[in-house]
């Protein structure tokens, strides 16, 4: 590998791609030209999600476009692959289509359950969380929906003025903010730690619907975390 690529045929040019560059070999790095690739912006991506359903035939509309960009993350790659799992050929693909064809619970959902979690209302979390698995909702993508939301209204509570251009735009305004009222920052830091500690073991639960559901108990109710951020939280 380390002779061919110095010493490479004319005719041919050698492209390697990775998201771990820290693993690739020094010896390997030292022959190459290194480019670091940034993430597209929501707008690009929905711009071309609707030119590429254009040209497929694929009734895409505005808003599925926006809620796939925002899925993606910042990767063309994924948002095609979105597009491509959600194209039934059925009629319009929507915000509700898209939802229900990726298992996902949605920002109504989403919010309302967040809204339970800001109220300590434990009952009526679980009940929620229940009615969205019989549904068929999946507990790790719910999860990570909290999580999303979670880290908007953390952004929003730490950096009022200049953090709304690093929020997903997911949710409007009025329910980021009566949401924001109800949680302060060491809860949100709290239940934001909680979340991504939930959602990285989840792959390897046993149980996944039994790890969701005492990540919302836990969510719900400060008292039963006995750690600084626990504390910190109360």
């Amino acid at each position: 590998l380390l002779k061919i690529l110095e010493e490479p045929p004319e005719h041919l040019m050698f492209i390697l791609a990775t998201t771990e560059v820290n693993k690739v070999l020094p010896t390997i790095k030292s022959r190459c030209q290194q480019f670091a690739f940034k993430r597209i912006s929501p707008t690009d991506i929905a711009q071309r999600l609707k030119y590429v359903a254009g040209e497929e035939g694929i009734p895409l509309t505005g808003e599925g476009a926006t809620l796939l960009a925002r899925l993606a993350d910042g990767g063309m790659r994924d948002a095609l692959s979105l597009l491509d799992q959600c194209a039934t050929g059925q009629g319009e693909l929507g915000e509700k289509e898209i939802l229900a064809a990726l298992g996902l619970a949605g920002n109504v959902e989403t919010a309302a359950l967040m809204a339970d979690i800001a109220g300590r209302d434990t009952g009526a979390a679980l009940e929620r969380l229940d009615r969205l698995y019989a549904a068929g909702k999946d507990v790790g993508s719910l999860l990570n929906e909290l999580s999303s939301l979670t880290r908007d209204l953390l952004i929003r509570k730490t950096a009022p003025r200049g953090g709304s251009a690093l929020l997903t735009g997911g949710y409007d305004e009025a329910t980021l903010r009566g949401l924001s009222e109800k949680l302060n920052t060491p809860q949100l830091a709290r239940n934001l730690g909680l979340l991504q500690a939930v959602g990285a073991d989840l792959s390897r639960s046993a149980n996944r619907r039994a790890d969701a559901e005492l990540c919302l108990i836990r969510l719900c109710d400060e008292t039963l975390d006995d750690s600084g951020a626990g504390l910190c939280a109360r």
